[in-house]
């Protein structure tokens, strides 16, 4: 994934809706999808597509991957930010009632909370925590396009295959209908 500061950002942009760009750190990549799914119906362009879908294949898979790690590590930091946010909190606690003189009348348990709900620090936390949130829901969707795109190249592959068999029968049968007599090719055929 590189350096923990590194975003996926997936965008859909531009004229269609398979049209997706993935940025990683400074590299970016522009993916059209619906373009790389179409296989055209000629034997140059079968070898063609038979020969690149293992590497975008790839592609996609890592790219998902690196989704998924910056969902984790969002997540993570998370869960860091919640147990900071409970420390602060605990802590303007012990402060304000440490605060209050030997004699003096404590503060009510509701202005305890307001206070400690505006402690300037803990409100920096829980800010950074929303940030965070709405960076894990980013991340989310990126990982969820991300796997559309290897799942359709998956399909591709079993789509190449079905494709590059059916031509196969065809030109099969195609060689077969020139012979004329066909016996010798039979079992138990020949004399």
């Amino acid at each position: 994934m590189g350096k923990l500061g590194d975003k996926v950002v997936v965008k859909n942009e531009g004229p269609g809706l398979m049209r997706v760009t993935v940025q990683i750190g400074p590299r970016r990549f522009d993916e059209d999808l619906a373009a790389q799914a179409m296989i055209r119906p000629d034997v140059q362009s079968l070898n063609e597509a038979m020969a690149t879908n293992p590497s975008r294949f790839a592609e996609w898979a890592m790219l998902e991957a690196l989704a998924i790690s910056e969902c984790d590590a969002i997540s993570g930091q998370i869960k860091r930010l919640d147990t900071d946010v409970k420390d602060r909190e605990a802590r303007a606690y012990l402060e304000i009632v440490g605060a209050v003189p030997v004699g003096q009348k404590p503060p009510t348990i509701p202005e305890i909370t307001a206070m400690v709900q505006t402690d300037a620090s803990r409100v920096e936390l829980v800010r950074r925590r929303q940030e965070l949130d709405a960076a894990l829901l980013d991340s989310e969707d990126s990982k969820r396009k991300l796997s559309v795109g290897r799942k359709t190249m998956e399909e591709r592959k079993e789509s190449l295959l079905a494709l590059a068999s059916n031509w196969r029968k065809e030109m099969d049968g195609k060689l077969a209908a020139g012979i004329k007599d066909t016996s010798q090719f039979k079992p138990g055929g020949r004399a």
